[in-house]
């Protein structure tokens, strides 16, 4: 049987509601609202990698990878079976879909009105009927669900509380009805739970009503706390003592050796009279009391805990604080003078910072306080050190949410720290490269993989979107702010099409602009820096001078060349004017003004080399492919030194510096350096507050190396990886974004470059 549910997540569909299909003995199913998002999340997130509600094997995700639809899908989990619902009728795509080599399993489908719905059981190639049944409570958790989220779950109370007892005691499902949703929400390294489950009763809800008073609670507890459970109090029944009806609040707590209890009131000193005190313990400068062991008394914390049965009680901060031992509290008292209690420990604290303060029960736990979670999860116990799961009666609702964060290392100003990594689908294609946000200033980054997609990663390491492309991007990606508002949009090129796109991955009309033969790499100039942008590329031997709106150039007239031209024109300012320099197959040297007219006219003939030209010294310079380098000065004098033949040879240059590799030496400016190997290359200049630095990959051992413009290499390279990319971040950090491997970009942040 199919189980079909009546999605109607998005208010602008409740007038047309969309069914959303789940089978009959569906325990987790999850409603993927953003795909791309989603596949990303589940596997760049470290937590979610080893401690999840439902793995997801390496088959569903290639389905999903090639489902044509990005949202509204369907994937549900039996006992016995996965499946995935999504709304399309090509019956084409989808047996090409599920025959292909990839796959592992045989995988089974059938379509039910509009819904696809691909099964690993068997039943649906035989199965003609397929009987429908609403679930009103699954339809009533999805109504209030964010479909903001990369994704909605549902999950049965029991496979919840499977997840929750691996770091919790306790069954607070035993308070749900039979479903629960979590809104899922994975940023970076950390993880977000939150969602709404029906109430099975209404006689524990008095327990969960919103309180702020364990956040205060927490200000007392020593700082080395290993676990807390709090819980609201709003005790309304006729047969309650007055201590029960005077407390608002109550929060247990542990470390190593000690088991505390907090109580809050509205009046303190009345709650304390009504406890059954045998004497006060003058000895102190804070009020102290030993308590009678009376069943009445006892009875109301076995309510909370059943473990738990205190003989002292101490009056401090408008708090009543419980302890077994007498010298517990005075220890208590001593660490909230000297400022040694919880907030201050610092991996708590990032921790609070996620955590709701207003709630009817909390409970959080050090991870590494189980010995049997640290044997099992090591690195999960390591890295995020807190979980902590909160929850709150709201009319005939739990609010719920569980919430762990990776700790953040404390950094050094000068040494590198991994800020995240993130995985792609396929093989990178090209160098990952940073660029800015124009909303928020801060970098992201942005990448290509063996399948033509480009990604956008956020500042934390978050896909924020993935856009298929019409091949691999061959030039650098530019930002533009093509409407002079401060929108920023990225331009590029791939061997046939010029594209723009903007910050939400939407293309720019009239872009993509297409050629039918190759075109050299894109090259984009803002000649007045008025942002009237130039798009230059070349196709054979012709040159393409667009404007912003990707019409050519009224005015522009190159030369008409007889040969293919070697790359794009390169644009160089100096003196106050501007030229377009680029050779061509048959050895033309060009030096062109920005209208395309000879501006300095070389005659000779060479045999040039794909180097790009460079500009030193007021002297344009090509390399030949015999390593000679022809220099052209301003007034057209031609100079040709000398060079050395070698398999391996590249050169770069910006305005300030230049370095050149040949064989196992890097030269930079004046000064030479010996390289372990003969496999250098991929060198780029960078430009960071005002020091030039050089990079280069070995190529042998994949270890990138950076060097200032003293020739002196940076602390903390060479770096795992294949190719590099820096700038500095809105918070004054030095990014640096490498390929650590074919298919994982790296980031790490240094506060500055330092020489070793």
């Amino acid at each position: 049987m199919i189980l079909c549910v009546i999605s109607c997540t998005d208010k602008q569909k409740n007038a047309e509601s969309e069914h959303f299909w789940l089978p009959q003995k569906t325990q987790i199913a999850y409603k993927i609202n953003q795909k791309d998002v989603f596949l990303s999340a589940i596997q760049n997130n470290a937590f979610w990698r080893e401690i999840n509600l439902q793995s997801i094997s390496s088959d569903v995700v290639t389905i999903l990878s090639e489902l044509p639809s990005q949202d509204e899908i369907g994937l549900a989990f039996t006992p016995e079976n996965t499946y995935l619902i999504t709304a399309l009728e090509e019956k084409s795509f989808v047996e090409q879909l599920l025959t292909q080599k990839k796959l592992t399993s045989k995988w089974f489908y059938t379509f039910v009105g509009k819904q696809l719905i691909i099964s690993s059981d068997e039943f649906l190639d035989k199965q003609k009927e397929n009987p429908l049944l609403e679930n009103k409570e699954i339809n009533t958790l999805l109504s209030s669900s964010d479909p903001q989220s990369i994704a909605n779950i549902l999950i049965t109370k029991e496979r919840v509380q499977d997840f929750l007892g691996v770091f919790f005691n306790g069954n607070f499902t035993q308070y749900f009805a039979s479903w629960l949703s979590f809104d899922l929400h994975l940023s970076e390294n950390d993880i977000r739970l939150s969602g709404t489950v029906i109430s099975a009763s209404a006689d524990a809800k008095s327990t969960f009503y919103p309180s702020d008073h364990a956040k205060e609670a927490v200000k007392m507890m020593p700082s080395n706390t290993l676990q807390y459970i709090s819980y609201s109090n709003k005790h309304l029944a006729q047969e309650a003592t007055s201590f029960e009806k005077s407390v608002r609040g109550i929060t247990f707590c542990k470390n190593d050796a000690l088991a505390f209890c907090f109580v809050a009131s509205d009046d303190t000193r009345y709650s304390l009279a009504q406890l059954p005190i045998l004497q006060e313990d003058l000895q102190v400068d804070f009020p102290l009391f030993e308590l009678a062991q009376e069943a009445e008394f006892s009875a109301f914390f076995d309510r909370f805990e059943t473990d738990f049965s205190p003989k002292f009680v101490c009056l401090y901060d408008d708090f009543l604080i419980f302890s077994q031992e007498k010298q517990s509290l005075i220890a208590i008292v001593d660490q909230v003078r000297a400022q040694k209690t919880l907030p201050f420990n610092a991996s708590y604290a990032q921790l609070e910072q996620e955590m709701a303060s207003s709630v009817g029960m909390t409970q959080v736990v050090n991870l590494q306080s189980d010995p049997d979670f640290v044997g099992k999860y090591p690195k999960i116990a390591k890295n995020y050190r807190w979980v902590s799961f909160q929850m709150t009666a709201q009319d005939d609702y739990y609010i719920f949410n569980f919430i762990s964060k990776k700790q953040q290392i404390e950094k050094s100003e000068t040494s590198l720290n991994e800020r995240f990594e993130f995985v792609l689908e396929a093989k990178m294609l090209i160098c990952p490269q940073i660029v800015t946000n124009h909303r928020t200033k801060r970098r992201e980054i942005v990448v290509q993989d063996a399948h033509y997609n480009l990604y956008l990663i956020g500042n934390t390491g978050n896909l924020l979107w993935k856009k298929k492309l019409d091949g691999k991007i061959q030039s650098k990606i530019y930002q533009v702010d093509l409407f002079k508002n401060g929108y920023l949009q990225m331009a590029f090129s791939t061997e046939k099409s010029l594209w723009v796109i903007d910050r939400n991955g939407n293309t720019v009309s009239p872009f993509p602009k297409k050629y039918d033969e190759k075109i050299s790499p894109l090259s984009v100039y803002d000649y007045e820096g008025n942002l009237d942008y130039r798009f230059v590329l070349a196709q054979g031997n012709k040159i393409h001078l667009l404007d912003k709106k990707g019409q050519p150039i009224s005015g522009f007239l190159p030369p008409a060349e007889a040969s293919d031209l070697l790359h794009t024109p390169v644009h160089f300012r100096t003196q106050s004017m501007d030229f377009l320099v680029y050779g061509t197959e048959r050895g033309d040297f060009r030096i062109l003004h920005r209208n395309g007219g000879v501006r300095i006219a070389v005659d000779e003939k060479f045999s040039f080399s794909s180097d790009l030209p460079l500009l030193l010294e007021d002297k344009f310079m090509m390399k030949t492919q015999t390593g000679e380098v022809v220099g052209v000065d301003l007034k057209g004098k031609v100079t040709i030194h000398k060079g050395t033949v070698a398999s391996n040879q590249h050169w770069i240059a910006n305005r300030h510096i230049a370095a050149q590799i040949i064989a196992d030496t890097l030269r930079i400016g004046q000064q030479n350096i010996s390289l372990p190997t003969s496999d250098f290359q991929n060198l780029k200049t960078f430009r960071i507050r005002g020091v030039n630095y050089i990079s280069a990959t070995d190529s042998s051992t994949h270890k990138v190396y950076l060097w200032n413009d003293n020739a002196r290499e940076i602390q903390g390279f060479p770096l795992q990886g294949k190719a590099i990319d820096i700038d500095v971040d809105l918070d004054k950090n030095v990014w640096i974004a490498i390929a650590k491997d074919d298919n994982t970009l790296a980031v790490y942040q240094i506060g500055t470059l330092i020489p070793q």
